[in-house]
């Protein structure tokens, strides 16, 4: 789920990098690194598809890529909700969204990890 949501959300900012922020007085820096961060977000998916893909329980490996993948959303939602606060975002979903992820991540890095 992760995968598809990063892939997603990377082609989606990557094509129309005004969703990013509120896309009103925009300046062509902010564009250019809200394609900077689309490109990050297709990596992340990427990443994460490979590891659904190949995953093996007893590897450790897959179970540190979950923890840095939930820890990362968690800190998106953190951050995402302070831009909320300052009105540089309109809408609490991208928060909403990323701070579910971090959570169902945790909950499958733990019920992996015994």
């Amino acid at each position: 789920m992760n995968a598809v949501v990063e892939l997603l959300g990377g082609i989606g900012v990557l094509l129309y990098p005004r969703i990013l922020l509120l896309g009103a007085n925009l300046t062509t820096e902010s564009v250019a690194i809200s394609k900077l961060y689309a490109l990050s977000i297709l990596v992340i998916g990427i990443v994460s598809y490979q590891c659904f893909k190949y995953f093996e329980k007893e590897n450790t490996f897959f179970r540190m890529i979950f923890l840095a993948i939930s820890t990362y959303h968690l800190l998106i939602g953190f951050q995402l909700y302070g831009y909320y606060n300052i009105d540089l975002m309109n809408s609490i979903g991208p928060v909403i969204l990323h701070l579910t992820l971090a959570i169902l991540c945790m909950g499958v890095y733990l019920k992996e990890s015994k």
